[in-house]
């Protein structure tokens, strides 16, 4: 024989209505978590390769003549120009400064990484 089901059987819907947005918060706020996460790794990667190029450009600079290298150029898909310049010091005249500045995009920021170091002299090429 069957039972009447009681009045207490099951759940409400205000039971399932709370329920459902006790659970949509914990995953909005989950979302939000994964969102800054992956907002911040992309930056870093953004900024290794910016820090990369950078390097790239100081280390050319070190070992090539200054009249040969180029000034700027390229640097990404979105048209940001990475900066060069080898100036002479007044300490002597053999002893340049040698500033690289790469920026990069972050949403619509534009940020940049600069390297500034020192270089003594050319090597110079004589036959």
């Amino acid at each position: 024989m069957r039972t009447q089901p009681s009045k207490e059987d099951g759940f409400s819907l205000v039971e399932t209505v709370v329920a459902f947005v006790v659970v949509a918060t914990a995953a909005v706020g989950v979302l939000a978590g994964v969102r800054t996460a992956v907002r911040a790794s992309t930056e870093a990667q953004e900024r290794f390769f910016a820090l990369q190029m950078a390097e790239t450009l100081f280390w050319s600079a070190r070992t090539g003549d200054p009249a040969e290298l180029a000034t700027e150029g390229p640097y990404g898909e979105d048209g940001l120009v990475w900066t060069r310049t080898i100036s002479p010091l007044a300490i002597g005249d053999d002893v340049f400064e040698v500033r690289i500045e790469v920026p990069w995009r972050v949403g619509q920021d534009i940020r940049s990484v600069s390297l500034v170091g020192y270089r003594r002299g050319f090597e110079d090429e004589e036959d």
